[in-house]
């Protein structure tokens, strides 16, 4: 029987001798931190608001355009009534990138846009599109990036009628600048 535990623990003091000397495959866990900083360098601006101006309007009504489909305009009486018009000014969005993009511009539908004084009266924005930069009706796509800022002009008709009562017609638009 001796001989049977001196083979036995020879058997067991050969294992665990065995173990020191065969590799051990070790794992272990590590925690990493990710991050991503993310910033828009694309900016749209109004710069310039919209503004037809102070309208001394004949009484058989006007209609008065800001034409700025090929830049900056003041306004202009194009039905050839004695409306007599006093300061006035397209609108005018800037945009900024440093990223190179196409730009669309999408405006009002005629219809959409209606000035109204507060008590009740109103007056319809018509032809943005036509009158406007960059938009469907003049076809035109425009370019921004490189930090070089895109100007883009807006204008509109005013169809004022006959006995339209006195005072400040207010409204906002939306315009929508797509990129691609």
């Amino acid at each position: 029987m001796r001989d049977r535990q001196f083979t036995l623990g020879m058997g067991v003091a050969l294992l665990m001798l065995t173990m020191l000397f065969i590799p051990t495959a070790l794992a272990g866990t590590v925690a990493m931190t990710v991050t991503a900083t993310l910033s828009t360098s694309t900016t749209e601006t109004v710069t310039t608001d919209m503004d037809f101006g102070t309208i001394d309007l004949d009484p058989s009504g006007d209609t008065v355009r800001l034409d700025a489909s090929a830049g900056a305009a003041s306004p202009a009486v194009v039905t050839g009534n004695g409306s007599i018009i006093t300061g006035g000014t397209s609108g005018l969005i800037t945009i900024n990138s440093q990223i190179a993009m196409t730009v669309d511009v999408t405006y009002p539908a005629d219809g959409v846009v209606t000035l109204d004084d507060g008590a009740g009266h109103t007056l319809p924005l018509t032809d943005i599109d036509t009158y406007s930069e960059g938009g469907v009706t003049n076809g035109s796509e425009a370019t921004v990036g490189g930090g070089i800022p895109l100007e883009i002009d807006v204008g509109g008709e005013l169809i004022i009628p006959a006995a339209q009562p006195d005072g400040t017609y207010t409204t906002s638009m939306n315009v929508i600048i797509s990129y691609s």
